[in-house]
């Protein structure tokens, strides 16, 4: 099995008391839908951020493609973060060259596709879009870039369920081409359409490690359930 992302004892505390990330460990294999879940404040953006190079542990060890993510970053990856903000007095249009002027392996042609099938605008500005709309530009900028690692944190929210098929769709259709998607969602069915793997987190430590399927067999419930339970007890599985 080769491996995307090795986290080994990745610990990250803010401010010299807030422990976000406690001494967590997981592999993600390479060409996998990984999924990391938990409830707000589980230490879920700071894992993904951390796997990216985005921010500096306090100790452990990453290795993301390969390479130790931090200082430099990853480079051969793409990311949708759980804000989704830009620079609100630009267009849609505008926004495209910025972004295509420095991603790595951006398809304005593959972009163009994702656009017209996700319905944007191009000519509105930012600060006009809807919570959706904002969502469906960051993920057609996202997937327009041919990388191997695809990092999206709740890469779905605000839009219909027409849209979120597509996004899911696209999803599985970068597996198949070997590419690692890391997916962060509360939309728990999604999680259960889609990913091979997945570690549900809370305050900052792993309570289950696994597949969905073996998580559901375990508990003898389906997967909103078997969360909430594990909310509950926070019993490492």
């Amino acid at each position: 099995m080769e491996k995307a992302v090795e986290i080994y004892e990745l610990t990250k505390i803010y401010d010299g008391k807030v422990k976000a990330l406690d001494g967590i460990s997981f592999v993600i294999p390479s060409g996998s839908i990984f999924a990391i879940l938990g409830p707000n404040g589980a230490g879920k953006t700071t894992t993904l951020k951390s796997i990216l190079g985005l921010i500096k542990p306090t100790s452990g060890k990453i290795t993301t493609l390969g390479v130790e993510p931090f200082p430099d970053g990853v480079k051969d990856a793409s990311f949708v973060p759980e804000e989704k903000e830009m620079y609100q007095w630009i267009t849609v249009s505008k926004m495209v060259d910025i972004f295509s002027s420095f991603a790595p392996n951006f398809s304005i042609d593959r972009f163009k596709k994702f656009a017209d099938k996700f319905e944007l605008t191009m000519d509105r500005k930012i600060g006009e879009l809807s919570q959706g709309n904002r969502t469906k530009l960051y993920i057609s900028l996202a997937f327009s870039q041919d990388v191997s690692l695809y990092v999206l944190d709740e890469p779905t929210w605000g839009l219909d369920p027409v849209m979120r098929k597509h996004v899911l769709d696209t999803i599985r259709e970068m597996a198949i081409d070997g590419k690692t998607v890391i997916y962060s969602s509360h939309i728990l069915s999604e999680v259960e359409e889609v990913c091979d793997g997945m570690v549900i987190l809370k305050s900052g430590r792993i309570v289950y490690a696994g597949t969905v399927d073996d998580l559901k067999d375990k508990t003898g419930n389906d997967l909103s359930d078997a969360f909430l339970n594990l909310m509950k007890d926070g019993e490492k599985k």
